[in-house]
């Protein structure tokens, strides 16, 4: 009885002429068109795709230094009479272990763009006694670079021992075809016997510095016994140079990949997401007209067990104010 009341005492605030009047026209009444509808849901729906694909490819993302690529900025040819095509020693070092302080502390503020690699031709046979090798260092800035070769230069500009050898400055040569490169030459003597002897000769060692970009490079070309001029080592030099100059632009150690995980994470979760855009509008708006349906049919139902018909008719909507119902104009009619 309460809740009949309630409905009559509505009704009559309401007055005779307003009963059911926020349902006038039906449920659709003033929404747009379905098409529409669809239109700005599935436009909503692309957009969350996109903003998914997008932090995808900038966040989900792991980035490793991969030091074997440093062997791309080495020639792997020699371009020298008397050593073997393929190269004896061809190995990464880490930049902690060098000699030079640039390079040491470029490797502790930038692993991916800074690495050692050395290469090494020998002779095919033990009587020849040659060798060719390049020793690059990879730096991030080419005034790295410039630095690391202008401390190199102040270790070569003097006579010398290395490894018990004695190595005695005896000239410079030109190294046309790779600009600012300069060219050494050492007379190499053995450290045992005190003189040379035919087991254990003396020798010369050709050294030529150059930069190209962010890279310095050392190359040595030492032979032993008959000498072989400065033509293998500028042609060396000139390969080098030439092949760092294609190589070196927008060239790193850190290779990027994507984990498979958190990948497919965030794309499902992109998916679900734009489902839901496109979905929930509809199933949320047909959800609230049912519950408004299953109410006014429970208040009616209430009126009707009270018996109070009128009220039941004062709130029933006319057929005049039904969704699709077209009003009979006439002439007399007052128009709005």
């Amino acid at each position: 009885m309460d809740v009949t009341r309630r409905a009559v005492r509505r009704d009559a605030a309401d007055g005779p002429g307003t009963a059911g009047a926020p349902d006038a026209a039906g449920p659709g009444a003033g929404a747009p068109p379905a098409w529409r509808r669809w239109a700005q849901r599935l436009s909503a729906a692309a957009l969350v795709v996109v903003a998914a694909v997008t932090c995808w490819a900038v966040f989900v993302r792991q980035t490793r230094i991969e030091t074997s690529r440093l062997a791309a900025l080495v020639v792997h040819t020699p371009h020298m009479s008397g050593v073997a095509a393929k190269p004896a020693v061809a190995t990464a070092q880490p930049p902690a272990k060098s000699t030079l302080g640039v390079v040491r502390r470029a490797g502790s503020a930038d692993p991916g763009h800074t690495g050692i690699y050395e290469a090494e031709w020998q002779a095919p046979a033990k009587a020849t006694q040659a060798n060719a090798g390049l020793l690059v260092l990879l730096l991030p800035t080419a005034s790295q670079a410039a630095q690391a070769l202008d401390q190199v230069r102040k270790q070569y500009g003097a006579s010398r021992s290395v490894s018990g050898d004695t190595y005695t400055l005896t000239g410079h040569f030109a190294v046309p075809g790779v600009a600012g490169a300069t060219g050494i030459v050492y007379h190499v003597a053995p450290a045992a016997p005190a003189t040379p002897s035919p087991s254990n000769p003396a020798g010369t060692a050709r050294i030529v510095l150059f930069r190209v970009g962010t890279a310095a490079v050392v190359e040595i070309a030492q032979t032993v016994g008959t000498s072989q001029g400065t033509a293998g080592a500028v042609a060396l030099a000139a390969a080098e140079a030439a092949h760092l100059g294609t190589v070196l632009p927008g060239f790193g150690l850190g290779v990027t990949t994507r984990p498979v995980g958190e990948s497919v994470g965030v794309l499902a979760g992109g998916a679900a997401a734009a489902l839901a855009v496109a979905t929930a509008p509809g199933a949320v708006g047909g959800w609230r007209r049912r519950r408004l349906r299953r109410r006014r049919e429970r208040e009616e139902r209430v009126l009707r067990q009270s018996g109070s018909s009128r009220a039941i008719r004062r709130r029933r909507v006319p057929a005049w104010q039904r969704a699709g119902a077209t009003r009979r104009r006439l002439p007399w009619w007052p128009q709005r």
